[in-house]
């Protein structure tokens, strides 16, 4: 096998996001990315995050990819929700659920829980 003929694969992600403080509890957040892969299509990824006083958190994004076809497993919407408690100044406890629509098998569903220290 000659090496030189081997190509790693590799991905460039660029991204911007942009809070918007509506008030002093409610946030809202634009988020962005562009991302070039070597061995499939670009994709495009749009976000958006809703959250009350940095305890409830509504989130919604959508994947588009420039394929028409063969790569649009995971392309589509998706949504999620999740709290954070601060329990003390050193402890804090979250949960996430999220869902992601997929194109050619039964949607996504991931569950977070998070222990901070």
């Amino acid at each position: 096998m000659n090496w030189a003929d081997f190509e790693l694969p590799t991905a460039l992600s660029l991204g911007l996001s942009y809070d918007f403080r509506l008030d002093k509890t409610n946030n809202l957040m634009l988020h962005g990315t562009f991302q070039n892969n070597s061995f499939a299509t670009d994709d495009y990824n749009f976000g958006l995050e809703y959250n009350y006083n940095k305890l409830i958190y509504l989130r919604g994004g959508y994947q588009i990819t420039n394929d028409t076809q063969d790569d649009r497993l995971f392309t589509g919407p998706s949504f999620g929700a999740g709290f954070n408690y601060n329990a003390s100044s050193s402890f804090n406890i979250g949960f996430d659920y999220a869902y992601r629509v997929t194109d050619k098998f039964d949607a996504n569903q991931f569950f977070t829980i998070l222990l901070g220290f």
